[in-house]
């Protein structure tokens, strides 16, 4: 998530205080509907993965605005540089697993959600460790980032996509988000990778995109974030119709209980209310009474 030289630090540094921006107001949009809607194992995910993110961000803003002050790198602890930036990886392997889980929850896949938690963090761990042992230049731990992330954004989406009868905005949108996320970070390997070096043809590209890259993760948060949203509410509604649908078969199902007890019965068979005034009857009453 930073910029190469062509558009200088300032407009990294900006990018990541807009994405971190979006990012807070998603994760407490989340949460606030996790506290609306009835309890959803990948509304809980979706909810850890905006925190990690945030928490990312975080670390490396702080670690940007350290090098942005007068005397840069040479006033920076490289211990706790190390540190921020392990932070950092490990954060945004963090948000990619939750993501990942909370599409496999919702797409219907069984799992045993204790240990898949357990495996999402301790990769992410691992991965931050030696992520720092290959490189601890920025671009390229994002580089090492988009290696992960674009098959993973890809198998989010289909996981996404394989639930069945899945016709309302916000699946589509959410869909939508994750397939162009799977581009998006497939170009970052190129464009934080340094792949095929600065004199190819697609170089002014991948420069604008490497110094650009954290507005275009700040729209596709929004992005994703609009999906999560819209998804919750239509799937709460949609549990809601079929609470209130098998609650009027029950009761359908209950009236014609009654009907044909009352028919069978030998025995006159009526109520009355309050008011005095006939509830239910049946013909062996209707006989007796003339």
């Amino acid at each position: 998530m930073l910029a190469a030289a062509t558009p200088g630090p300032e407009i990294s540094l900006i990018g990541i205080l807009v994405e971190l921006g979006v990012c807070l107001l998603l994760t407490t949009l989340v949460l606030g509907l996790r506290r609306e809607v009835v309890p959803r194992p990948y509304l809980v995910y979706w909810s850890w993965s905006w925190m990690a993110l945030s928490l990312a961000l975080g670390s490396v803003l702080v670690v940007l605005q350290r090098n942005l002050q007068p005397g840069g790198l040479a006033r920076v602890d490289p211990v706790e540089t190390i540190i921020l930036e392990w932070l950092y990886q490990t954060a945004k392997f963090l948000f990619l697993g939750f993501l990942l889980l909370g599409a496999m929850a919702y797409g219907g896949r069984t799992y045993d959600r204790r240990r898949a938690e357990f495996v999402v963090g301790g990769t992410a761990v691992v991965l931050g460790i030696a992520s720092l042992l290959l490189t601890v230049d920025l671009n390229g731990l994002v580089a090492i980032q988009a290696v992960v992330a674009a098959p993973l954004f890809a198998v989010a989406a289909w996981w996404m996509g394989s639930r069945p009868g899945q016709h309302s905005l916000g699946p589509k949108i959410l869909y939508f988000g994750l397939v162009t996320l799977a581009v998006q970070w497939g170009l970052y390997v190129v464009a934080f990778g340094g792949v095929g070096g600065p004199d190819t043809s697609w170089a002014p590209l991948m420069n604008w995109i490497s110094g650009y890259n954290s507005y275009l993760d700040a729209g596709q948060a929004l992005i994703l974030g609009v999906g999560m949203a819209l998804t919750v509410v239509e799937d709460d509604r949609h549990a809601a119709e079929r609470t209130q649908q098998s609650r009027i078969v029950a009761a359908t199902a209950a009236e014609a209980r009654l009907s044909q007890v009352l028919r069978a019965a030998h025995e006159g068979i009526l109520t009355v209310d309050a008011d005095h005034r006939i509830g239910l009857i049946n013909r062996a009453a209707e006989t007796t009474l003339g």
